[in-house]
């Protein structure tokens, strides 16, 4: 009888798992399949005239709608072959269009030209090319501060300001309006409002948009789902991470984009194996997962210098981002923790039994985001 009901609780187990783990990797198959990154509009003044140096996706902008979804369309990798020449032509006819919904008033609107635009070779198509777009306007008489209005339909952009001191630096998303912006400058944030501008987008970096982040928690937990080496783990994590994101802030060491997706998944699995031959938390497993954390600061850096950080406030918004994005990874792990003591039923037996499972899944979800890039489907 006793048999009947452990297999009973193993196969329930087992329905749980598969299914969570099968929604986390279809999940993660789409925020990661080459996420978006925002546009970057740099501007400043010269005499009477506004300049806003544009680096954006331009496939993606001319496919529309959503760009991380125009990634994965046909239109966008039939753009992304083109030269430079032959998509220039397309995105001229589309900026001038364009142009038209980016709405940016000075003491009055501002009607903005098409100056030209530099195209990078086509290069690999697998990469995003980020193409550069000039339009410049004149200043309405009077105008000492401007306020910009971003299109709806253009995804997230980093707004820059140049060549003043205290320069603004700010996240918009599509359809979002930018505070009113000093062109002498001055606009800066102060470190107060720096960190809690930047606490939420560090949250939003692990959810939704980090699965291998929040995979490489709950392999930590599974280590053996008590509560002591998991906040051991936690805490070292936490200094590796905090190592990494502050040296590759400060460009001190870096990795590039396509060796940092192979290494996250890396450590996954490595982390997950090791919970399958040993159950208890000593100081090679600590090291491992301070090593193995180093990656994830590094690409934390990576998505920060993507939101844009203004220069004169760079130790509030490396905190604020990271304490948002390790907060997220501290909810998941104490979430994931709870619900396995829910199943388990208090039992240290079946709580053993969940992270080997746990853990074979995990290892496999590793070793499939690390061969995904190179699988024929």
């Amino acid at each position: 009888m006793r048999s009947i009901v452990d297999l009973t609780i193993i196969l329930r187990f087992c329905l749980i798992f598969i299914l969570f783990f099968t929604a986390l990797l279809t999940w993660s198959q789409q925020v990661t399949a080459q996420p978006a990154s925002p546009t970057v509009v740099d501007f400043r003044v010269d005499g009477d005239r506004l300049f806003l140096d544009i680096s954006m996706n331009a496939e993606a902008a001319l496919v529309g709608g959503d760009p991380s979804e125009a990634l994965r369309s046909a239109r966008y990798r039939e753009l992304r072959r083109l030269v430079s020449t032959e998509l220039e032509s397309e995105l001229h006819e589309f900026i001038n269009s364009w142009k038209g919904t980016l709405q940016v008033d000075a003491n009055g609107p501002i009607e903005l030209s098409y100056e030209g635009s530099r195209i990078p070779v086509v290069g690999n198509p697998d990469v995003v090319r980020i193409s550069r777009v000039l339009l410049t306007g004149e200043l309405p008489s009077g105008a000492s501060a401007l306020r910009l209005t971003w299109p709806a339909d253009s995804g997230p952009m980093v707004l820059k300001q140049q060549g003043v001191d205290a320069p603004y630096t700010g996240y918009l998303d599509g359809g979002e309006t930018s505070p009113l912006i000093p062109l002498q400058g001055g606009a800066g944030l102060d470190a107060r409002q720096t960190l809690e501008t930047y606490f939420p987008k560090g949250i939003s970096r692990v959810l939704p948009h980090g699965p291998e982040q929040i995979i490489f928690v709950l392999a930590m937990l599974f280590l053996s789902v008590r509560a002591r080496p998991a906040l051991i783990q936690y805490l070292i994590m936490v200094l590796g991470v905090t190592t990494a994101a502050t040296l590759g802030t400060y460009q001190m060491i870096g990795v590039s984009e396509a060796a940092s997706a192979q290494l996250l998944p890396i450590t996954i699995v490595v982390v997950a194996v090791w919970n399958l031959f040993a159950r208890r938390l000593g100081f090679l497993r600590v090291f491992l997962v301070f090593l193995a954390a180093l990656p994830h600061g590094i690409a934390l850096s990576d998505s920060l210098s993507k939101v844009g950080i203004p220069p004169d406030r760079v130790p509030p918004a490396l905190l604020g981002y990271l304490s948002g994005a390790l907060l997220a990874m501290l909810a998941i792990m104490i979430s994931a923790y709870f619900v396995t003591l829910l199943l388990s039923r208090g039992s240290h037996r079946y709580r053993g039994r969940i992270s080997i499972l746990a853990s074979m899944m995990i290892a496999l979800i590793g070793v499939y985001l690390s061969l995904g890039p190179y699988l024929p489907i």
